[in-house]
């Protein structure tokens, strides 16, 4: 898709694909490449290994044969690469040995080995940003963020019981504006090759979340809560240090609440656009 505005051009390519993906790096010859998409947890495990690891794999080749100044890779893996490794307690560094727990996060922790091999061997600067757990409106309701958000706004606007389906939420997590998330990894593009973790830098309870939504939308004490069963393979800390980040010019600013009360906002309209359409 080619657009008239010089800011910015698309081409839609299946990054899998190496004879969609070549022309275009010919064409664009990019200096720095942020590559984000990835299959999601609870994917088959086809389609994580196939979009987390072989299409970084075909990506790095493929900006390596281009020829010229050697370009930077910003790999987007996950926190979840941490799981819960032995003789560590979070926050992580970016140095603690690894123990990812799911398939998600094992394909991810594979991704930034092979990206690192692959990277050596074609010239490309390869930065690795961890990010951690991602808030903010357009969240995908395959999150707990979300997945809180969408039930609250549907028990707002009476498209819903004053009832509230959710797992656990005892675990604490490092919950990141996905705005903030998109400046770091924009601002790593100019950082050293390395792991860098990309968080607020503050762990949060995940029943913080609900209470801020309710609150948020005025239903404190007001919702009934119906517990549902936790995950096999769950963390119950996953949170690290944000140092090196910030040691390039990165801090997060967006509140954990301004980022839950826009993404309330944004299921509020989603919601009730369904239910008008």
């Amino acid at each position: 898709m080619r657009t008239d505005d010089r800011r910015y051009d698309y081409a839609a390519v299946d990054v899998a694909d190496r004879e969609q993906l070549r022309p275009v790096i010919a064409e664009f010859r990019p200096d720095l490449v942020l590559h984000l998409a990835a299959a999601l947890r609870d994917d088959p495990w086809a389609d994580l290994v196939r979009s987390n690891i072989m299409t970084v794999v075909t990506l790095i080749e493929e900006l390596g044969s281009v020829g010229g100044p050697s370009p930077c890779l910003v790999l987007g893996s996950s926190g979840s690469v941490y799981g819960s490794p032995v003789d560590a307690e979070a926050p992580f560094p970016e140095t603690v040995a690894c123990q990812p727990l799911d398939p998600y996060a094992v394909t991810k922790y594979a991704t930034e080995h092979a990206a690192r091999v692959a990277a050596s061997g074609n010239g490309v600067r390869l930065v690795t940003a961890r990010l951690f757990n991602l808030t903010g409106p357009g969240l995908q309701d395959r999150h707990l963020c979300a997945v809180l958000a969408r039930q609250v706004a549907m028990i707002q606007l009476g498209l819903a019981a004053p009832r509230i389906r959710v797992g656990p939420l005892g675990a604490t997590r490092d919950f990141i504006d996905v705005r903030d998330a998109a400046r770091a990894v924009t601002i790593l593009g100019a950082a050293p090759a390395g792991i860098y973790n990309v968080g607020s830098g503050e762990e949060t309870v995940a029943g913080v979340v609900l209470d801020t939504l309710l609150d948020l939308a005025g239903l404190s004490g007001k919702v009934e809560r119906v517990d549902l069963p936790g995950r096999a393979a769950d963390c119950p800390r996953l949170c690290g240090t944000v140092q090196r980040a910030r040691s390039q010019g990165f801090t997060a600013e967006i509140s954990l609440r301004r980022s839950l009360g826009d993404m309330l906002d944004y299921y509020r309209r989603s919601v009730a656009g369904q239910a008008s359409a």
